[in-house]
């Protein structure tokens, strides 16, 4: 059976890469000062789409507790992992198991607002579990695991305050030590207006990106004419 919002693509490896959304119009109120709310609900979603499409050998699914945003991942295509009123750790967790089911041996769990996010396959390396920390070494923007629980337990996620420091220390609770990976592209997430003056500094610029999104949506628009 396909899932909802799944092509027919047959994929060359049996990793997914789940991407963890909150509904647009609650996303980067920290910009607030910068981009009013519909230009910053567009931005969370240009950015999401980045991120999903970055890595072609993983197949992207969009975990979500917001039956919003499950209709926004399938109407562009995405699969999604639906965990209605759980919290997000809560959800990832869940969607661990969901994957396992689906046959999926490892994952990748990526922020959705990574503006230089390219191919992320190098980070699913077998049994490892890789923590990408951000620039300032409190969160987490990415980490990658094995789907199947190790003898001693399934890892637990701890996103929100200091996720770096609670995710190394759940692998050492596992009895793993972690593989840190310091990319300085997957660094810096957008989260206030100092995130994105540095990403501007680099190159960034969110008007392109926002002319991708009216490209997905344009697309979208033409084929659900067909």
């Amino acid at each position: 059976m396909i899932p909802n919002g799944a092509d027919t693509k047959s994929y060359p490896f049996k990793t997914a890469l789940a991407v963890p959304l909150k509904p647009f119009n609650k996303a980067k109120t920290r910009l607030a000062d910068i981009f009013d709310q519909s230009t910053r609900s567009r931005l969370a979603q240009a950015l999401a789409i980045k991120v999903l499409n970055s890595s072609p050998d993983l197949v992207p699914y969009v975990v979500c507790e917001s039956l919003s945003i499950r209709e926004w991942a399938t109407g562009l295509g995405y699969r999604t992992l639906f965990n209605p009123g759980m919290s997000l750790n809560a959800s990832l967790d869940v969607s661990l198991g969901r994957l396992q089911l689906l046959g999926f041996t490892h994952v990748v769990v990526a922020h959705s607002d990574l503006p230089f996010a390219g191919d992320l396959s190098f980070l699913a390396l077998g049994n490892q579990i890789v923590i990408v920390p951000d620039r300032h070494l409190i969160g987490t923007n990415a980490i990658s695991l094995p789907v199947l629980p190790a003898q001693t337990g399934r890892f637990g996620f701890h996103f929100g305050g200091h996720s770096f420091a609670a995710h190394v220390q759940e692998a050492f609770t596992l009895a793993q030590a972690p593989m840190i990976v310091k990319n300085p592209s997957l660094a810096l997430d957008l989260d206030d207006s100092f995130d994105l003056e540095l990403a501007r500094s680099l190159g960034f610029n969110h008007l392109e990106l926002l002319k991708q999104l009216e490209i997905a949506s344009t697309s979208r628009r033409i084929n659900s004419l067909d």
